[in-house]
């Protein structure tokens, strides 16, 4: 009997064969993630010292490394990943902001530690004593959201530690925030620590110094422009992201495109809306019941609105000249969750299994399919521009400057 990979890998190999007879691309041609978020914390945490002791990385993620990496091995069957922490908090100011109420309930609620530190219980304290425990909560939120390189290369040397055993390919990514001056926002990208870096703009990062970019196609523009000269940098991640749909149509989509084949960068299509989408709306059997077929309809109406910079019939028009003379496009789910993954994270160590994709998903994966070709159909794009179908060896050849 042929054992379960076997089959899996010639199911595979059909989709690929049918579509490819019909001059079109498959899901199975998509051979690897390149924009992936994990999670260190504890799945419960008793107080924040288990929160600053534990977390490395950005942690904007909810599967541990050793999840994502078996389930895309295992479960996907993909040849490799890129492991994309963010440089820096998007948002520090709401991190500190947010961990500071988390982490004072965690200490209200840790009756040991409130009579070992106040000798008192919950009820017992006064303002002043309260007002000292906001203090000691955000030190500790601060401790946590304003984090440095050190953290990066904790995540660096777990991938170091893990993919030998992985059974895919895992390339050492970044997830880099460019800044207003045209910076990047930290010096391992000039230490050459990363096999590939993602370069995006995360406006709140510094709203005060954006304000006048984001709202200002041609200062974005020339600040995108920045990013695509940078000689380290691979993808350029979801363009657009912090922008007015106005703003980001005005953008210089032909001098990305010039300057992407020039410097050997790709364009992301970034998917994480459409795969929340499919996630939260689409799988949801309360709203849409096993026996129904009004999801397509509902996901069809959507895709539009779920598929940036592609989806837009000005932007497409730009961009078409450009895939014949070798403009190269990302095509990622910027992962952040995957809901068919279980994880437990405590001090003994990650636990983990998989649930069964079901059909709806295929079907709904297939109906985004669809969209994806009738789009490569019109601009010409082939497999040679989507740099997520390329081998191991292509992507860390594509990925050399």
């Amino acid at each position: 009997m042929k054992n379960n990979l076997e089959t899996i890998n010639q199911g595979a190999d059909r989709r690929r064969k049918k579509a490819e007879g019909k001059n079109e691309l498959s899901v199975s041609h998509w051979k690897g993630e390149l924009h992936s978020h994990t999670k260190t914390d504890f799945s419960k945490p008793e107080l924040p010292d288990d929160i600053v002791e534990h977390r490395k990385g950005s942690n904007c993620g909810s599967i541990p490394l050793e999840a994502l990496l078996s389930y895309h091995n295992q479960e996907m069957k993909n040849e490799f990943i890129a492991i994309t922490e963010h440089s820096r908090d998007g948002n520090t100011d709401k991190a500190i902001s947010g961990m500071t109420d988390w982490f004072m309930g965690m200490y209200l609620s840790n009756k040991d530690w409130l009579w070992k530190n106040f000798s008192k219980g919950k009820d017992s304290l006064s303002k002043a004593d309260l007002d000292e425990l906001k203090k000691i909560a955000i030190e500790k939120a601060k401790e946590v959201a304003e984090y440095g390189d050190e953290r990066i290369q904790e995540i660096l040397d777990d991938i170091d530690t893990l993919s030998s055993s992985s059974g895919l390919k895992v390339f050492k990514g970044i997830e880099t925030s460019l800044m207003p001056d045209g910076s990047l926002n930290t010096e391992m990208i000039k230490k050459g620590k990363f096999d590939m870096v993602n370069c995006a703009i995360h406006s709140d990062i510094d709203k005060e110094k954006f304000y006048p970019i984001i709202n200002d196609p041609e200062k974005y523009s020339e600040l995108i422009l920045k990013g695509v000269e940078n000689k380290k940098v691979n993808i350029l991640s979801h363009i657009g992201n912090d922008l007015n749909e106005d703003v980001i149509e005005k953008l210089k989509w032909k001098e990305f495109a010039e300057k992407a084949i020039k410097n050997k960068v790709a364009i992301e299509i970034n998917l994480k809306k459409l795969i929340t989408f499919i996630y939260e709306e689409i799988l949801d059997y309360d709203k849409y019941p096993k026996d129904s077929v009004d999801y397509r309809k509902i996901l069809q109406s959507k895709l539009d609105e779920l598929i940036p910079i592609i989806s837009s019939d000005n932007i497409r028009n730009q961009l078409k000249p450009y895939f014949s003379q070798g403009l190269k496009i990302a095509i990622n789910t910027d992962e952040h969750e995957n809901k068919f993954i279980n994880s437990t994270t405590d001090k003994n160590g990650t636990d983990f299994s998989f649930k069964p994709r079901d059909l709806r998903y295929w079907r709904a994966i297939k109906i985004v399919e669809k969209y994806f070709n009738d789009i490569f159909s019109e601009l010409g794009i082939e497999k040679k521009n989507i740099i997520n179908t390329y081998s191991k060896e292509e992507l860390e050849e594509f990925f050399k400057k």
